[in-house]
This record gives C-alpha cells, structure tokens and sequence, in this order.
C-alpha cells in the first residue's frame, strides 16, 4: 500500500559488530486534502517548479531514468514515459524521484477550493494527524530543498471557497 513503511536490519554473520539498520518508505503517496474535515480533493493540478532554474522540475520515475511529469492531477493515474502506470486514489499524487535542489510547488485548486491554505501547521494539525498527512513548507507553496535524491513526501491542504464574512 501507499505510504508503507519498510524497515530492514543487516547483520555481518562473520563479525557481529557489522549492523546496518535502514527505514524506506515504499510507493511514497502525496495528497491534496480538505483543510476542513480532511477529506481527499481529486482534480487539483499540482506543479513542482526547480527554483535553481525556474522552469519545470526534473522527475523521473521509479527506475529512475523513464521521465515522470511535472504537473500532476490529484486522483488521477500518471504514466511515466516507459509506459508504467502511477495508481492513485482520491486525492493522491506523487513524485517518484527528484534530484536534490530547491523547489516549490503551484497549485490550481479544483472548483470550490483554494489554495494555500490561511491555517498554520499548528490549526492543521489534529487533521494531519488523525490522517497521517505530512506538513512541510512545500504544503503551503512555500520554498523547500531536497538534500538527496528520491520521493518528495508531503501533503497539500485547500481551503474550502466560502461566502461566510464574519467581523
């Protein structure tokens, strides 16, 4: 499933000293949620922009050489160039592997939703936690930076649209 974690331990048989302890997160899912009620948001265009150059980013997919789409539609399958197909469920989106650098992302947000959201990390986060989204600087359209290459891993709130005005 998206999102699993898997860890693994390596013992040398011939010297019990040798140990090597290391955590992956297998099919690194992403996703674009209600900032309300949590709920997964299909159809939001997602764009990672390599701020190093301006333009669109580098992705590959998971063989780390067939090219992977910048923009991605939440809840939509994507296809890297070798053919293989992306599953994702409502809501998800993913970027299998991305150099080290700086980033950001733009959103179109679907219909009825904005993004960023106006909630901190604080408002938001007896959401993420209930439903084991992730909230980084990328989350609000903010600048990130990668150290190493692999998934980016993290989850994007919209604000519902809203004609309420309170004063």
């Amino acid at each position: 499933g998206g999102n699993t974690r898997l860890r693994a331990t390596y013992i040398d048989i011939f010297d019990s000293t040798d140990v090597v302890v290391d955590t992956a997160i297998l099919n690194p899912l992403n996703r674009v949620f209600s900032s309300v009620d949590g709920a997964p948001i299909d159809g939001a265009v997602v764009t990672l922009i390599n701020l190093d150059t301006g333009a669109e980013a580098d992705v590959w997919g998971v063989d780390g050489f067939s090219t992977f789409p910048a923009e991605v539609i939440s809840g939509q399958d994507q296809d890297d160039s070798s053919g293989l197909t992306y599953e994702n469920n409502d809501g998800e989106f993913r970027y299998p592997i991305v150099e080290a650098g700086n980033y950001e992302i733009r959103v179109d947000a679907p219909e009825g939703f904005n993004f960023s959201t106006i909630l901190d990390e604080e408002a938001l986060s007896p959401i993420a936690t209930d439903n084991g989204y992730v909230i980084t600087p990328g989350s609000f359209g903010r600048s990130f930076s990668i150290d190493e290459t692999g998934p980016l891993r993290f989850d994007i709130p919209l604000d519902p649209e809203s004609d309420l005005v309170v004063e």
